[in-house]
Formats: C-alpha cells, structure tokens, sequence
C-alpha cells in the first residue's frame, strides 16, 4: 500500500513539475520593438547630438531603474516592453539595437529599435531627429543579417518569424505635425490625417511581413490631451489644467479606426497573428480613478514644474517630486514605471489569452 502510495505521489509530483517546465519555456524566442519614446531604451543616446531634446540619457532619468542610471529611457524606470519581456521570460529588458555593445544572446532574443520623436509619418522624425520608422525597418534588415551570422541563415528566419512584435508609434504624428507644430493640418483635416497615417501603419506592417514577422501587436494612441506637455500648450493657468476632449475624442476615433483596419490586414496574410493593443482605456482609467490606484498627481511631471519638462529640459539641476509612484507622469510627456506597470497588467490580461490561443506558425510559411 506504502509502495502503490509513493508510485503516485512521484507521478502526480514530475506531472507538475513537467508542467512548470512548460509553462517556463518563453513563448517567442524573442521580442522586437518598433516605435517612439515610450518604447525607446537607447537608441537615441548613439544617433543625436548630446543637446537634442529627445535623448533620455542624463539624470534624473533612469533614478529607479535597477541600476539607477540614465540608460535612455523616457521615464524614471522601466518600460511596458521592459516589463514585457521579463513576463515572457527572454530577458531583464530589450537592448537598443544601435548599442554596439550587445553579446550574441542579447541579439537572437531580441532588440529595440524605437526612438524618441519618431512616428509613422516620416515628418515626424524630420523635425525631432529621431529614427524614423522607415529608418527602423533599415536596421531591422541589419538584424537580420547579424543574427544569421550568429546562428545561420535559416535558425535566423525561423526566430522572426516565431518573434514577437511590438510596434507603438502615431502620438507623436498628432501632437508634432498636427496640434503643436500644425504642419500637415495644411494639407488634411483631422479625418484625413488619421487616414494618412493609417495608410503608413498598413505599408509598416506589410513590410515587417514581407521581411518574415508573424505575429504582432500594434498600440493604439493614448488619450494624447491628457498629457501634461499638451495641456501646457492650451491653458495659460496651471489652475485650469485639464485633459483636452477633443484631442481625446480625436485618438479614440483613430484608435477605432486602426481596430477596423488590424482585422483585415491579417485576413491577407496567411499564419499571421496581429493584436489591437488598447492603451487608451488603461490610461484613462488611471485619469478617472487615480485615487483608487495611488496616484494623487495627474496633470503635471514628476521633473521640474511637469509643465514642460522633458528630454533636455529635465536635467540633473531639476529637482524631482519625492515619490515618483504617485505621479502618472516622470516628465510632461511620458508616464512613470507605475504606469508602464499597470498597462502592461492590462495588456497582459488583454492579449495574452490570443497570443497563447492563436494560429501556430510554421517555419515553412
């Protein structure tokens, strides 16, 4: 009976532990970023001049990052693809692909390719300086002649194609070329603009499939009239702050649009997986429910006043609030960790049943 007892004590017991071990293998062999500032970890630091705006290598940036220095990053700590990637078990962050520094395993699990100031409409990057996406899509041909080098030609296509995706691009797009700096509102209404840049995001996308990615997931814009930096420029009254409707209602109709167009994109490609990220709603949430989340400042920066301050403008001669985890936003653009870690939460929830539920790829595709 002791005997029979321990036979199926040991085989319900290597049950669980096989299935820890499964649950434990990364879902992608790796993960690869597309975008703007919210998802930069670096690359701007090897592109622009050391007094542009839009690079994040200085303190106070970086002041809760596990190694508490600057390393390029938009925010006081990590971002959502940061926080991604340690979900799916590849890596402590994603590396920017320009950091000539990086091992071969830092490579073939994954880079960055993001940078502050750039978006979809190639405009956009003319007047910050920042890697365009048509510049991004460049280097990712060079990421995949170096990791062909470093496990051959066709172990290279199978980790693209079996990669994860991430492309966050389109705030900057609106507040640059059409709200602050008004240059396309020469040329498109808002409805026109939107389809303009949607046009942008679909040749993206078919160029990243045309190169072997398979599986993707594409953020929507942010509620682009709650961030500071916005507010500053239509209130002349720190007192009279508030988020701006129309530039919300704005980036939610894009983002009902780009939801649409996600759908149909996939439909003409065969074995392809490509995710609507809805950011939106988590910020939002975190604007009308701050209290219940911890936050007791929403319309300002940690750094400096949080009117203006960002990039070059947040130094280390800025003073910084005391507990950065109760803003929503480190600087007067971009969100603290505390919310990079709650829309991660959310997108986790969200998408994470279709990433594990969704069409296999096969290498032969």
């Amino acid at each position: 009976m002791a005997q029979k007892f321990l036979l199926i004590f040991l085989t319900i017991t290597l049950s669980a532990l096989s299935t820890l071990n499964v649950i434990a293998q990364p879902l992608f062999p790796a993960i690869l970023i597309f975008g703007d500032s919210i998802v930069d970890t670096g690359n701007n630091n090897f592109i622009v001049s050391i007094l542009s705006p839009n690079r994040a290598d200085h303190p106070p940036y970086g002041k809760d990052f596990p190694t508490h220095k600057p390393t390029g990053r938009f925010s006081n700590g990590k971002l959502v693809p940061d926080l991604l990637a340690e979900t799916l078990g590849l890596k402590e962050s994603v590396p920017p692909f320009l950091d000539l520094g990086l091992l071969d395993k830092d490579l073939i699990t994954g880079v960055n390719f993001g940078s502050a100031g750039s978006g979809f409409d190639d405009l956009t990057s003319v007047s910050t300086r920042g890697i365009s996406m048509t510049k991004q899509v460049e280097y990712f041909k060079k990421y995949i002649q170096k990791i062909g080098m470093i496990v051959g030609e066709k172990k290279a296509k199978e980790i693209i194609k079996k990669a994860l995706v991430v492309i966050n691009a389109g705030t900057n797009d609106f507040v640059i070329n059409y709200y602050d700096l008004p240059t396309r509102t020469l040329q498109y209404n808002i409805t026109g603009y939107q389809d303009f840049v949607l046009n942008r995001v679909q040749s993206f996308i078919e160029e990243l499939h045309e190169l072997g990615c398979r599986t993707m997931i594409v953020s929507g814009l942010p509620p682009i009239g709650c961030l500071p930096i916005q507010m500053t420029a239509r209130f002349e009254l720190p007192k009279a702050r508030k988020c701006l409707d129309d530039q919300n209602s704005d980036a939610k109709s894009y983002n009902q649009k780009l939801k649409k167009l996600l759908p149909h994109t996939q439909a003409s490609f065969t074995g392809t997986r490509i995710l609507y990220a809805d950011i939106y709603t988590p910020f939002m949430d975190l604007v009308t429910n701050s209290e219940d989340n911890g936050f007791k400042v929403i319309d300002r920066g940690c750094c400096g006043t949080g009117y203006i301050e960002t990039g070059s403008l947040c130094n280390v001669l800025t003073p910084t609030c005391k507990n950065a985890s109760e803003f929503m936003f480190w600087d007067s653009a971009h969100p603290t960790e505390a919310v990079y870690q709650y829309v991660h939460d959310y997108l986790v929830e969200e998408l994470g049943p279709q990433l594990i539920d969704g069409p296999k790829v096969s290498v032969s595709e």
